[in-house]
């Protein structure tokens, strides 16, 4: 900042103190009232402490609030940010305005991650939570995923000004490497901390030949495959793959996340129509006894978790180069239907197959 305002003339840099005063203002006037308004959204619409089993939701409506409540003070901010830069020519075209509008860009990003994290794990309310999870390993979750936002958001930062500033190339794949092998020990750190066991999650069990039991087996083995991943990644960005290191393991971040949204969203689906199904209203006007429900909802989830299964690959395909066009051929071919050996195979018949038979199971 120091070298910019020194290269400004006389008028330019009346100007820039003009603006500066009005900025300070302005972002003044928008803390506060953020400050109040967050307070006012959390007291009216966020978790309360009078209500002892809160419903599903109520939850997602408390959980929508308080990720605007603590988004809304930063994010208003940047925001504005954005927009004097976009409109300041003293600073656009220079090397502080790059600067200044990627560090902003990036603390949105952040800022919005650190929110949606909060209000996923909600490590402080434990009736409040989304998911089903012990409130230790919540809030040690929650300190771990903070922490990769916020280095994943540094180093695109850096990566970016470098990219953008034309510097040399040997910095850009030293950057690339350090930031490839701090994401794949944050994925190693997660992943311990999720599979890990705690008293409240996984239990000894003790049997005659002292055996543990099948889910310590699998958290292990996962333990195993992430130390490996991480031990590779590293070598790679060692060895000079800096680029490939960092492909894979920002691919591998993303498919973690598709794979908890896709995750979240299931059960929130599952127990949502199970909350309707068992709503009096079936029951009372169309005098539906409980055991039908239940067979419905049992088919409900057989027929649909295989959709979800199905559209959850191909966005992974997708995010690791699978050409959409190509994808969505062969989806098609799938589902129209196939031959081999002279049997022509549809998917499609097979999924209307199954929903014929669960409503003749229901109305039997």
């Amino acid at each position: 900042p120091y070298v910019w305002y020194k290269n400004l003339n006389k008028v330019e840099a009346k100007t820039a103190k003009n603006n500066i005063i009005t900025i300070i203002l302005i972002i003044s006037f928008i803390t506060v009232l953020g400050y109040f308004l967050r307070r006012l959204i959390i007291t009216h619409f966020g978790y309360r402490s009078d209500i002892d089993t809160p419903k599903l939701g109520r939850k997602i409506i408390a959980a929508g609030a308080v990720w605007c409540a603590y988004g809304i003070i930063p994010t208003a901010i940047v925001v504005f940010c954005l927009h004097w830069l976009m409109q300041a020519s003293l600073v656009q075209d220079s090397f502080l305005g790059i600067i200044l509008h990627s560090a902003l860009y990036y603390l949105l990003y952040i800022i919005i991650g650190r929110a949606t994290c909060r209000v996923v794990f909600t490590p402080y309310n434990e009736k409040w939570r989304l998911i089903d999870m012990a409130s230790d390993k919540a809030k040690r979750l929650t300190k771990a995923i903070y922490f990769t936002i916020w280095m994943v958001g540094i180093f695109a930062y850096m990566q970016n000004i470098v990219s953008v500033s034309k510097y040399p190339l040997e910095l850009l794949s030293y950057i690339l490497a350090v930031s490839a092998s701090i994401k794949a020990l944050c994925v190693a750190w997660i992943s311990h901390i999720y599979f890990a066991e705690t008293s409240t999650d996984n239990t000894i069990e003790e049997s005659d030949d002292d055996t543990i039991n099948e889910k310590e087996k699998n958290a292990y083995k996962i333990g195993m495959l992430v130390s490996v991943f991480t031990i590779a990644i590293i070598i790679l960005s060692l060895f000079g793959y800096a680029r490939l290191a960092s492909f894979i393991v920002n691919r591998s971040l993303l498919t973690a996340v598709i794979i908890a949204v896709f995750s979240i969203l299931r059960n929130f689906i599952y127990d949502a129509v199970q909350h309707i199904l068992l709503m009096g209203l079936w029951v009372k006007t169309f005098r539906m006894r409980k055991v039908f429900i239940r067979k419905f909802d049992f088919w409900f989830g057989v027929i649909a978790e295989p959709l979800m299964l199905l559209v959850l690959i191909g966005a992974i395909l997708v995010l690791w180069g699978v050409p959409f066009d190509v994808l969505k051929a062969n989806v098609y071919k799938a589902i129209s239907g196939f031959t081999i050996g002279g049997i022509k195979i549809s998917l499609l018949s097979i999924m209307w197959s199954i929903i014929v038979f669960a409503l003749c199971i229901w109305i039997i």
